[in-house]
């Protein structure tokens, strides 16, 4: 008999020494297989392996004769470090058909993590050896948790002595794979049992069972099968408890991500939040997201171990938390987007109050600078004109100011009139008639008060009402465009 205790750990390896795994299991029939996936399988930390020399149980079992103990260490491609303590033992009571009493005891010693490594717990004996070991490094930061992890997974491996000797009996598979407290009673885990693991004799009549496999959320049985065949089942069950860590602590980090985002940086009012808020949320959660595809598939293999990989990850539920996670994450870039698409339109509403004020200043450069840049220019060439008796604001310079004020009032009118059309068009066409009237009409009284432009005030008011009239033109001309044009 062979027990293997698979544990998952709080462990990420961050070295480059994993080895592949030919030459330390059994997969000579399955080579063509491993070759062509070996990137997606996971691979044996050797650096580790001198750290097992002294592997036992803490408490020692009648009627069991331990004849090897080994430890191997596993990390998968997202990086998840997976442990796996195997017993090579000898059951006496089980071998003679009386019960599985001992091979129960010692799966609940390893469930219970009192196995001894080195002297020590095996959790105490991984925590130590992390934090000496700069390969490893502890998920999420949390030095503080224990280093093993609840995802576990044990499988007893029974070879098959004699032609004639029948598979365990349905009472020692029960005894052997389910517990007494729950949820590992057996009306709380479902039980699989997966054709391509369960052949049974042709010839025979009864069509008693030649092989058999049971699975289990914790415990697996797999009996009378060749050694390439439990080896690559033993791969597939450290992908599967690898793969179960890893989405909890996706699940976690992602959940720790939104919890700090929504302490630190969101605000409460809406019209506040920032892109720069948003920024490390984003990237944290991709990264996230990118990690869950790494875990998510195990390579096809042959039918018996992809039956037993298909059970274990139906019993370990794997299949549904990834498609939770999964919309987890659509959920989350939703609501990511949402927030982007409001700050868009906060930051082009900006963008446009900016660009509408920029054309103010622009109408008031102009209105100020080319007004004054003309004066100047005319005073400066015409200086020996001025005399002591004279000023420049005399009215014998009228008409220079009056045309100096319709060339700063002529790209206020080129901006202004776009606004001031869009205004009309969304109004009745009584409103648009009576404004471009009401805005000739101040012009044309502008025109007849200070008409001839005798002064200097006289000329930037006649000035002035070209402008309105110009402008309640334009109004009138652009409303008769349009309603020939619907015609």
């Amino acid at each position: 008999m062979r027990v293997v205790n698979i544990y998952a750990t709080r462990w990420r390896y961050r070295g480059t020494d994993a080895v592949e795994l030919r030459g330390r299991l059994d997969i000579d029939q399955l080579e063509d297989y491993y070759d062509m996936y070996r990137d997606q399988l996971p691979k044996v930390l050797p650096e580790f392996e001198k750290y097992a020399d002294d592997i036992r149980l803490q408490a020692l079992l009648d009627d069991v004769w331990m004849d090897e103990a080994n430890m191997h260490m596993f990390t998968l491609p997202s990086n998840q470090v997976v442990v796996a303590v195997t017993f090579e033992l000898r059951v006496g009571a089980l071998l003679r058909g009386q019960d599985a009493r001992p091979v129960v005891a010692l799966i609940e010693q390893c469930m219970e993590d009192r196995l001894l490594v080195a002297g020590v717990r095996i959790g105490e004996f991984l925590k130590t050896l992390g934090t000496e070991a700069p390969t490893l490094e502890f998920a999420g930061g949390r030095a503080d948790l224990p280093a093993l992890r609840p995802e576990r997974h044990h499988l007893v491996f029974i070879a098959r002595g004699m032609a004639e000797e029948p598979v365990p009996s349905h009472e020692i598979v029960g005894e052997i794979v389910f517990r007494e407290k729950p949820p590992y009673r057996e009306e709380f885990a479902e039980m699989m049992t997966p054709e391509q693991l369960n052949l049974r004799i042709p010839a025979d009549s009864t069509g008693n069972l030649v092989t058999l496999g049971v699975v289990t959320p914790t415990v697996s049985l797999i009996y009378g099968h060749e050694r390439f065949v439990e080896d690559s089942i033993f791969i597939s069950t450290v992908q599967a408890v690898g793969t179960a860590a890893r989405f909890h602590e996706i699940w976690l980090e992602a959940y720790v991500q939104v919890r700090t985002f929504r302490d630190e940086k969101q605000r409460q009012s809406s019209g506040l939040q920032v892109r720069a808020d948003l920024e490390e949320l984003a990237d944290n959660l991709g990264n996230l997201e990118f990690d869950l595809t790494f875990s998510v598939r195990f390579p096809l293999m042959p039918p018996r171990i992809e039956s037993f990989h298909s059970a274990l990850y139906e019993a370990l539920d794997l299949s549904s938390q990834a498609q939770l996670l999964s919309q987890m994450f659509t959920q989350l870039a939703g609501s990511l987007r949402s927030e982007i698409t409001a700050i868009d339109i906060r930051e082009r509403r900006k963008d446009d109050g900016r660009q509408k004020w920029n054309s103010f200043a622009a109408a008031i450069l102009s209105l100020v600078g080319v007004s004054v840049g003309f004066v100047v220019t005319f005073l400066g060439i015409n200086a020996a004109e001025v005399g002591d008796d004279l000023s420049m604001w005399d009215g014998r310079y009228s008409n220079m100011y009056f045309v100096a004020s319709l060339f700063a009032l002529t790209p206020v009118l080129l901006i202004v009139f776009p606004y001031v059309r869009d205004w009309s068009r969304r109004r009745d066409d009584l409103v648009v008639v009576w404004l471009g009237l009401a805005v000739a009409a101040i012009g044309g009284l502008l025109e007849l008060y200070y008409g001839p432009p005798r002064t200097v005030v006289a000329a930037v008011f006649m000035a002035m009402a070209d402008f309105f009239i110009v402008l309640g033109a334009g109004i009138g001309v652009e409303w008769l465009i349009r309603k020939i044009r619907s015609q």
